[in-house]
């Protein structure tokens, strides 16, 4: 992987830079990328542009894979996020999540379990979401787990499953 940076004068003119991380294990993607349009929360400043990226089954299968393999707040949140998106289609991102997951050093999607949002600490999402969000985050740490992993007892009735636990075993 290589970090690339894009240095810039910000607002104030104080220097700063965008990090870019350039994975070289997913050159080539999967499935046909999509042109999508990006709202800037600043839009009276920023105006509406188009970007290339990624297919939404293919962007989805790679938040679930960092949220496995490294188990962190930020990527909670992603995969707690995805499970709001109308129309993304399990079975696609379960085929990418196991052929990209099988590209990557262990843990293989074998493995993957729903259980893994259970290892992510309150202190963490407190730093890594709640500290960024800089307006109340769209769900809590408990709201993040039940939507991206696994939901059991009377929750388990009342609720669609969690992303994770949607994709069942492979």
């Amino acid at each position: 992987m290589a970090h690339l940076r894009m240095h810039y004068a910000g607002i104030e003119g104080h220097p700063s830079f965008v990090r870019m991380d350039v994975n070289f294990l997913d050159r080539v993607p999967l499935m046909r990328p999509e042109r999508r349009l990006v709202h800037h929360p600043f839009q009276d400043d920023v105006p509406v542009f188009e970007i290339q990226t990624l297919a939404l089954p293919e962007l989805a299968a790679a938040k679930l894979i960092a949220l496995c393999k490294r188990v962190l707040a930020r990527d909670l949140f992603d995969a707690a996020a995805l499970s709001e998106l109308a129309g993304l289609k399990v079975d696609e991102v379960r085929t990418i999540l196991v052929v990209r997951g099988a590209a990557y050093p262990p843990p293989s999607p074998a493995t993957y379990e729903p259980a893994v949002v259970d290892r992510v600490k309150k202190v963490s999402w407190n730093s890594e979401v709640v500290a960024l969000a800089r307006r109340p985050a769209p769900f809590t740490l408990a709201l993040g787990k039940s939507h991206a992993g696994a939901r059991g007892g009377v929750e388990a009735r009342r609720r669609p499953p969690g992303v994770l636990e949607s994709l069942g075993r492979w």
